[in-house]
């Protein structure tokens, strides 16, 4: 999975940091595994491929689900965000809609947007001090799905996962105060 995702990304820079693209993947994998005591294979093949879709044209669906399984697929396809150009709804509005969506996705979905979120969030805290509490604040609702689906968490995860969730959560909003 880690070769197929260094292919998908190659020569891809990560705008904050420019360094190369990969590194996003394997940071949020470290957090999620580490920090967020998240044991699953299924996600964690997900989260290494969760930029795929968005950031790699070239890359289908079918290719997608071949190199990483049909459930780490389905969830990848969750955490991806695309406008539809042909809406005449504003980009932004459709990325409030898509953070909303997490509400009914899978718990797995939510895990690891929640952990991508606060990756990202670290190196906008590091590389643009100013934006990184804004950025923080556009996924509030992500966050309130902790608690709102705490039991599914805990079923999916164990109760160690829930209360690191909310620890670094907690954290994160003490960082950015």
């Amino acid at each position: 999975v880690i070769e197929f995702m260094l292919s998908a990304h190659k020569g891809q820079k990560r705008k904050a940091t420019g360094l190369p693209y990969a590194v996003h993947p394997i940071d949020v994998l470290s957090f999620l595994s580490l920090e967020l005591k998240v044991n699953s294979i299924t996600c964690w093949k997900a989260e290494v491929a969760h930029d795929i879709l968005e950031d790699c044209p070239t890359v289908s669906f079918e290719t997608l689900k071949s190199k990483i399984g049909e459930d780490s697929a389905a969830i990848v396809q969750d955490l991806t965000f695309v406008p539809d150009e042909k809406l005449q709804v504003p980009s932004r509005l459709q990325k409030e809609e898509y953070i909303r969506s997490f509400c009914s996705k899978s718990v797995e979905s939510l895990v690891i947007k929640i952990a991508d979120r606060i990756c990202n969030t670290n190196d906008f805290f590091l590389t643009n001090p100013d934006y990184a509490p804004k950025y923080w604040k556009q996924a509030n609702f992500l966050f309130e799905q902790v608690d709102v689906r705490k039991d599914e968490i805990v079923e999916k995860f164990g109760h160690s996962t829930h209360f690191q969730l909310i620890y670094c959560i907690e954290r994160m909003k003490d960082l950015l105060k």
